[in-house]
């Protein structure tokens, strides 16, 4: 039988290889002695041409080597042995026998190109005086990311290739390069001559003729394999790994039927894989990117955000039907051509294949861009008026906003086009406003000397109707400048609110409802927009509040009793703030850096500890007690004892001491750089060099000298100094800091509990959270991140713009205080009250909640289920109740019964589980093939399930409340059933399939009562409402259908910007709530107005759902978050107030002057 393979480089004789026109050209090409390049975008069979060409030239008795460049390295590595690596490798391959460390010490005289060149002729070629010798360097581009130029290395490949007319025995030597590069990227200098030489191999896509073998793969019981192989390569365009990957697809989906062969009716098979390409790749191609492949391409656009603005907006062309991009070498060009998204036809650039075209949309475009772009939403808007409108340019400080954002910057065309329109129209606004002010001048002499010439009654008629017709065109002005005023805050609310600046998001979205106020008439269209500007930028903030110091900060702590935040400076310096962000006291309190900073535990009391190696101590309100102490080396750290009986400081030299409050020295600790107290007084921990962590019992002896309970190495490696150690709140664990390492929690014996996948920056402070359940951690990403005990990240607050150094959080686990190199100090609420953050499985996330909104159940690509539940309608628990590993394939869909006592999961292997919501198995079903969609009825007297071959499994419940063993087969759909959805009272069943039609079946009868049709795409959700008189599907073709089915009416509602996956009704019947793609959820009336919007920011919603009293919606889609929205605030929250409430403190106390009357006249109140 022939296997596919899916990534890496396949053998010279493996029987899916597909032989290519590249391998003969490269064949005869090498054996004429010619040097040849392969260069190409990844995974397009480079390395499997290289194998089986060196294969075929040595049967011909060749003598062949291969150079892979990865396995000599790109990082810290130096010249010397970056060449010595090459002839180390050489040596090796041609299976040389003299000693060539004796050799290379021979040659330490000459330079280490000249080194590789006398190794090229005195000992390859000599050595072998009648062979032909080829060497394959593999992965070329590995070398253009050296730290040192190889410019060198590329001249010496042509100088061998030049010296053949001088020198017959070059004519033996012949190079094969493959790699992701072009030539003009190997040598780099200019002035040099650039690498001219060799014979370039094309490797294109599959034709169907080369790859008509592996349909042999594929067997059906039903069918036609080359028909099934024609589809694949429509979607592919023979790209060999997804042609691959797809075959292989095809084979895994046959071996879930178990017992039988595949069954595809004949003229259904491009259907077919159409459903396959679907459900498998496109609907949550991130996580089902194994190997990655897809993600390479993205990251490879998107990774120097200086330049990928200009690469998108050359996709951007490629992608438009209106235009075509002629192929030009640049180099911008030339880096979607390796990135492998498109291919030259021609002479022009088109995206490579169908797959790369629906992943990699204009829908996609537009979200990178405007993850770009602070000025996306205006710029869409201004070319659908085919740049006629513009009220939508850019003005004042958002186009100086924008201007400095696009420095440094390759954009593309269009937005140069953009920002020179804005620049032109700012100009001839400040123009009209120059003008504006002389007419209300003139305006204001002309009404005085109306006053004054009151006797002249016929001219001061006509000297007032001039007036008022000049104030009418002023006031048109000044109207049409506030519109646009308004439009540019609300571009700058949406461009900070991508960057992740949510605080500045909402003082743009304020003053862009402010604006508002001042129009004469009110503009509909502005206030909808501006209404969701704010309400995006509320329902996702947790920053409140936000101020700028002078120097580099190193520590935060807040006082025990919450009431005084003290801030370490680089420049020694202590800063006191109020919890509402104001400076009480700001002072220099060392002459160097202050290391760290401690409140005693009565709070009576703050210690610093400086590089400039004194240790003081400070009442609350900056007076200085005493300076306990002055030593030779600069302090580290320093904390106090539970009892705040004493001092306990770190310095550098790995030494710690304990010290009296009056300054007395009582011990010293060795090999300790950092140390805590567990809070409950029973240890002191402290950690050194080598990771050596020590365990001592507190109080320490008083007359014998020190020695530890425990002792044990965390990490082996001696570079792995520790940084940073904490008790956590409880005493029972310690969280660790290791220089090079990632942070970890252990138990007091050593036992690691987990390690995060975190890179820290190297002065950070980590801490535990009150209730001592997660690990409060700063990335090199500038985020805050909250990890849990099992490993999982369970929030990220972004938003820094340098590293956050240290954190401190407030007893009740509600606010909390960030400080960051660049001198930035930003305040914190954990908790938003719009929405709430579930943490599930990695991957995408299937979520259902009961009626009650009391409960809420997961399911993964992991075959992960979790469940939550809470007992009022406030928070969730931050994990859930229980979490097990359900199936041992991807879940793809969990229903919950409207009692909350049962829940129902089914998996792609075919099976179906019951479990109550303790988490006991209460039945299960193995069916033959893969399963997708799954009902209850109300009464729970029915259960439903759709399959990946169009057939629904219906069974029944027995007098036990077990449900009948066989099932009853519903056939109609031809292709896999999504949704399944039973009437209120049972009677019912809804179907949407891949298919593109809805179907209503009699359930007593199991017949079809209905077929309704009208979708272009795939039917991803249904609903009925609770009359019964309703049924709502959404499809991928961005459309929400509403059947009066019996009446045979229909609505079309349109709105999401995306495909819509899933839909419910609203309790009373009279609204619904959609999900799409495009990351909203939508609530709608039934005459298909969009009443609300909820946003998601990247998160595609597939799953949606609303409790019956409709307080609580939950949504998820393809990421591990779960959405938790309280409807009940957010439906009932003036925005205005709320926003200006939010940011009470810093409009008072830190806000710009102008921003600091901003919410005067607005209601506020305490949150």
């Amino acid at each position: 039988m022939l296997y596919y393979q899916v990534g890496g480089s396949l053998a010279s004789q493996e029987p899916s290889y597909i032989a290519r026109q590249a391998d003969d050209e490269l064949l005869r090409a090498l054996e004429r002695g010619e040097f040849c390049y392969v260069f190409n975008a990844r995974q397009m069979g480079k390395s499997s041409l290289l194998v089986r060409t060196k294969s075929a030239l040595e049967q011909t008795g060749y003598r062949c080597s291969v150079l892979d460049m990865t396995s000599i390295g790109s990082e810290n590595i130096t010249p010397l042995q970056w060449y010595g690596g090459l002839i180390y490798n050489l040596w090796r391959e041609f299976g040389l026998d003299f000693k060539i460390k004796q050799w290379q010490q021979q040659q330490e005289g000459f330079s280490l190109l000249q080194q590789l060149s006398y190794f090229l002729l005195d000992q390859l070629l000599d050595r072998f005086p009648d062979e032909q010798l080829v060497i394959f360097i593999d992965e070329i581009d590995g070398i253009l990311s050296l730290p040192f130029t190889v410019d060198d290395f590329f001249a010496l490949v042509r100088f061998c290739y030049n010296q053949r007319s001088l020198n017959p025995e070059y004519q033996r030597l012949t190079f094969a390069l493959f790699g992701v590069a072009t030539p003009s990227d190997l040598i780099r200098e200019l002035r040099r001559t650039p690498f001219n030489i060799g014979r370039p191999i094309a490797l294109d896509g599959f034709t169907f003729t080369e790859a008509q073998i592996l349909a042999e793969g594929i067997e059906l019981a039903e069918g036609d394999s080359n028909a099934i192989l024609t589809a694949i390569l429509s979607w592919t365009n023979g790209q060999p790994f997804l042609t691959q990957k797809l075959c292989q697809l095809v084979v895994d989906v046959g071996y879930e039927q178990l017992d039988e062969l595949l069954r595809i009716p004949a003229g259904t098979e491009a259907d077919w894989v159409d459903a396959l390409v679907r459900d498998r790749l496109l609907t949550h191609w991130e996580s089902n990117d194994e190997p990655e492949h897809l993600r390479t391409i993205r990251n490879r656009i998107l990774r120097d955000p200086n330049r990928s603005g200009r690469l998108l907006g050359i996709y951007q062309q490629v992608r438009s039907p209106d235009l075509t991009v002629r192929a030009d070498d640049s180099p911008e060009q030339r880096e979607l051509l390796l990135s492998g998204l498109v291919l030259c036809q021609g002479s022009t650039l088109q995206v490579k294949n169908r797959l790369y075209g629906e992943i990699f949309s204009l829908d996609w475009v537009e979200q990178q861009l405007a993850n770009l772009r602070p000025y996306a939403q205006l710029l869409a808007t201004w070319v659908a008026s085919e740049r006629q409108d513009e009220s939508r340019l850019l003005r004042g400080q958002a186009l100086r906003d924008a201007l400095i954002w696009s420095q440094g910057k390759q954009l593309s065309d269009l937005d140069y086009q953009y920002l020179r329109a804005s620049e032109e129209s700012d100009r001839r606004a400040e123009t009209l406003a120059r003008d504006l002010a002389q007419e209300r001048q003139t305006a204001k002499l002309q009404r005085r000397f109306l006053s004054a010439v009151t006797g002249a009654l016929v001219l001061a008629i006509g000297l007032g109707g001039f007036t008022f017709w000049q104030y009418r065109q002023a006031r048109r002005s000044e109207q049409a400048a506030i519109r646009s005023e308004i439009d540019a805050l609300i571009s700058a609310s949406n461009g900070n609110y991508n960057s992740n600046q949510r605080l500045d998001a909402t003082i743009e979205a304020i003053r862009a409802h402010r604006e508002l106020e001042r129009l004469d008439h009110d503009d509909l269209d502005l206030r909808r927009r501006a209404q969701a500007a704010l309400r995006q930028a509320i329902y996702t903030a947790n920053e409140e509040n936000r101020l700028a110091l002078e120097a580099a900060l190193l520590d935060v702590v807040i006082s025990p009793d919450d009431s005084l935040v003290a801030i370490a400076g680089g420049d020694g310096s202590i800063t006191l703030l109020h919890p509402t962000g104001k400076i009480i006291r700001q002072f220099k309190a060392h002459k160097g850096p202050i290391r760290q900073l401690a409140f005693s535990p009565d709070g009576t009391l703050l210690a610093s500890a400086s590089a400039d190696r004194t240790l003081k101590l400070w009442q609350p309100d900056g007076t200085l007690v005493s300076t306990l102490a002055r030593i030779d080396r600069s302090f580290r750290s320093v904390t106090f004892s539970p009892d705040g009986e004493y001092l306990a400081t770190t310095e550098q030299g790995w030494v710690a001491k304990i010290w009296r409050l009056d300054g007395e020295l009582v011990t010293t600790l060795p090999n300790s750089g950092v140390l805590d107290f567990s809070p409950d007084g029973q240890w002191l921990v402290t950690a050194g060099e080598q990771a050596m962590v020590q365990l001592w019992q507190w109080p320490l002896p008083a007359n014998l000298p020190p020695q530890p309970h425990r002792t044990f190495q965390v990490q082996p490696d001696p570079r792995a100094g520790s940084q940073h150690i904490v008790f956590s709140p409880d005493s029972q664990k310690l969280g660790l800091f290791l220089r090079r390492q990632n942070p970890q929690i252990l138990q007091l014996d050593g036992t690691p509990i987990v390690t995060f996948d975190v890179e820290m920056p190297h002065q950070s402070i980590p801490r535990f959270t009150p209730d001592s359940e997660q690990f409060i951690m700063a990335s090199t990403d500038n985020e805050l991140l909250f990890g849990h005990l099992d490993g999982s990240i369970t929030q990220r607050l972004p938003g820094h713009q340098a590293n956050i150094l240290s954190s401190a959080i407030t007893a009740d686990d509600k606010h909390l205080v960030t400080v960051a190199e660049d001198g930035s100090v930003r305040f914190w609420q954990r908790r938003n009250p719009f929405r709430q953050q579930l943490l599930a499985s990695r991957g995408l996330s299937l979520s259902t909640m009961d009626n009650s909104g009391m409960q809420v159940v997961t399911g993964s690509p992991a075959g992960v289920i979790q469940l939550w539940q809470r007992q009022s309608k406030a928070h969730f628990p931050s994990r859930p109740q229980y979490r097990q590993r359900a199936h041992q394939s991807p879940i793809h869909d969990v229903t919950l019964s409207q009692d909350g006592q049962r829940f129902v999961s089914v998996a792609r292997d075919g099976q179906v589980k019951s479990w109550n919501t303790a988490g006991e198995l209460l039945q299960m079903f193995q069916l033959p093939h893969g399963l997708w969609s799954v009902a209850l009825s109300s009464d729970q007297q029915w259960l439903a399930v759709g399959a990946y071959d169009g057939k629904i499994y219906l069974w029944q419940q027995l007098p036990s409340g077990q449900y009948s063993p066989q099932p009853q087969i519903l056939s109609g759909h031809r292709l896999y059933v999504r949704d399944l959805v039973f009437s209120p009272d049972g009677q019912r069943l809804v179907s949407g399939s891949a298919d593109r039609t809805v179907k209503v079946w009699d359930v007593s009868s199991q017949t079809v009562l209905k077929t309704l049709t009208g979708h272009s795409d795939a039917v991803w959700g249904v609903a009925i409402s609770p009359d019964g008189q309703w049924i709502a599907s959404t499809a991928t073709d961005r459309t929400v259908r509403l059947w009066q089915w019996e009446r045979g009416e229909t609505k079309v509602l349109r709105g999401h910007q995306g495909g819509v996956l899933d839909v419910t009704f609203g309790a009373d019947g009279k609204t619904l709530w959609t999900g799409g793609a495009d990351g909203t959820v939508k609530r709608w009336d039934l005459q298909g107005r969009v009443l609300w919007e909820l946003p998601h920011g990247a998160l595609r919603i597939q799953r949606v759902s609303v409790d019956a009293a409709e307080e609580t919606l939950v949504a998820s889609g393809f990421s591990p978050q779960v959405w938790v929205w309280s409807l009940a605030t957010v439906l009932n929250t003036d925005e205005l107030v709320y926003a200006c409430n939010w940011l009470k403190d810093y409009l008072t106390h830190n806000a710009p002057r102008g921003d600091r009357d901003l919410c005067v006249g607005v209601q506020t109140e305490e949150l």
